[in-house]
């Protein structure tokens, strides 16, 4: 994330219409996640770390990738 930008929040990923990409900065594991997935819900203005979401490693640093379409996302996860 960029100095100047703002961390995601739980009612961002509730208006997502396609998954959200995660990629953690510690051991590069990319995962794609629907609102449902993480607890999101309208008006809930946590961002994912303060919502408790960590990687598998444990860590609580990450990119987030927005998707305008399906195919966005499938061709990101193949990028690894």
């Amino acid at each position: 994330m960029l100095p100047f930008q703002k961390p995601l929040t739980l009612h961002e990923v509730a208006l997502s219409t396609y998954p959200i990409g995660l990629e953690c900065r510690r051991c590069v594991r990319r995962t794609l996640l629907q609102a449902e997935d993480l607890g999101a819900r309208l008006n809930d203005h946590r961002s994912l770390t303060e919502a408790g979401h960590r990687c598998r490693c444990g860590s609580t640093d990450f990119e987030v990738e927005h998707f305008a379409t399906p195919s966005k996302a499938r061709g990101w996860m193949r990028t690894v």
